[in-house]
């Protein structure tokens, strides 16, 4: 079989003085994907604007899952590499691995141990050079998993989670207690007609509104809109259809202006083919101007290299 390589090539408008015609083209190849016949990514590669490669990572799918991640850095030299073991369709460890000199030499190496209980996850210990910690604990009523505990290095709890559902089991609110801080965010949610979430809700610890997301869906469940909301910034996102593909998104103001926008564009085969992102011009905002443009073209090669 043939796996298809994805290549996405990328120019920068960047403004460098007043002059309306004061902008530098910035073009390189930024990214370069390499995925098998079940869509999934098994190879990535980053590149600087400079064309020099800046991160590479590469994974390994057997049977459908992902049992091994490594990331390298630009000169090949490994920084963090994940093993998964699984028993059934159940991960049972995870053995990571960060060092340098492309896997040679090992800075450091840990197990995280997933421990089931009634064929649920209810513990995750980490076990390396220092010995054994406890890092997540789960709590379940029925079904339902109704907390979670996070653990630091130090054996200390920083997180505890509580969670809630509706007579339908979907998640309604989540309550995060960050313990060491003694501090709190209660996030509720809401959801319309169709089933969707349709409402994100977040309160600090004296239980006053400190941020919003309001979210509209058409009838095929594709978001129209977005309203994202805190203390400090709005922002509303608009996405545009033709047919099934999504072909522009929109951001605007509070007063419905529109701040910037992404066009896109796709080949026969429904593929995204180009998208370019306009913004606000820095010197005149009464205008708009092109900042990025990114173009994909696909190939194929062989699973075995060759």
């Amino acid at each position: 079989m043939a796996n298809l390589i994805v290549e996405i090539n990328r120019v920068n408008y960047v403004r460098v003085g007043f002059g309306e015609a004061e902008i530098r083209q910035e073009a390189f190849k930024a990214l370069e994907q390499t995925f098998d016949e079940n869509g999934n990514l098994l190879k990535e590669i980053r590149f600087t604007p400079d064309g020099e490669v800046e991160e590479t990572t590469e994974s390994v799918f057997e049977n459908g899952r992902q049992t091994s991640t490594s990331i390298f850095d630009g000169t090949g030299e490994l920084i963090m590499k994940t093993d998964n073991v699984y028993e059934g369709d159940r991960l049972l460890k995870q053995v990571k691995t960060y060092g340098y000199g492309s896997g040679e030499e090992i800075v450091h190496e840990e197990i995280v141990q997933m421990e089931y209980e009634d064929e649920r996850l209810y513990r995750e210990v980490v076990c390396d050079d220092e010995g054994e910690r406890l890092q997540k604990e789960y709590g379940y009523d029925g079904r339902f998993c109704m907390e979670m505990k996070e653990y630091n290095e130090d054996g200390e709890l920083t997180f505890h989670y509580h969670y809630t559902y509706d007579a339908s089991g979907r998640l309604v609110q989540v309550v995060r207690d960050e313990v060491l801080a003694k501090d709190r965010r209660t996030f509720v949610y809401a959801y319309d007609e169709a089933g969707n979430r349709a409402k994100e809700l977040v309160y600090n610890y004296k239980e006053e509104l400190i941020a919003k997301k309001y979210i509209r869906f058409d009838e095929q469940k594709r978001i129209l809109e977005e309203e994202v909301e805190d203390l400090d910034h709005y922002v509303k996102n608009v996405y545009e259809y033709d047919g099934d593909l999504l072909k522009k998104i929109s951001v605007e103001n509070k007063d419905s202006e529109v701040q910037s926008w992404t066009e896109m564009d796709y080949d026969e085969e429904q593929r995204l083919l180009n998208s370019a992102q306009y913004i606000t011009d820095e010197v005149d905002p009464g205008k708009y101007r092109l900042l990025s443009e990114e173009n994909r073209s696909y190939g194929t090669e062989s699973s075995t290299g060759k």
